[in-house]
């Protein structure tokens, strides 16, 4: 099936990608928040965590078997 071999691959990718963003975010909330002109780190650091979050959910998600029809 390969709608459903893309669709884990998008989910994969997804996880990947929103890992990376949380840890940018949380290894370098300062420069971030200079980049966009914001006066506090602390809603870079709370995105931060909650991407970390979704992507271990988003990863776990694609890595699970694949659940046939009927």
């Amino acid at each position: 099936m390969k709608t459903i071999t893309s669709l884990k691959s998008v989910l994969l990718i997804n996880a990947l990608s929103s890992g990376a963003t949380a840890l940018l975010l949380l290894l370098f909330p300062g420069y971030i928040a200079e980049l966009f002109g914001a006066p506090k780190t602390l809603p870079f650091v709370a995105v931060g965590i909650f991407l970390l979050l979704f992507a271990g959910f988003v990863l776990v998600q694609s890595r699970k078997p694949i659940v046939q029809k009927g």
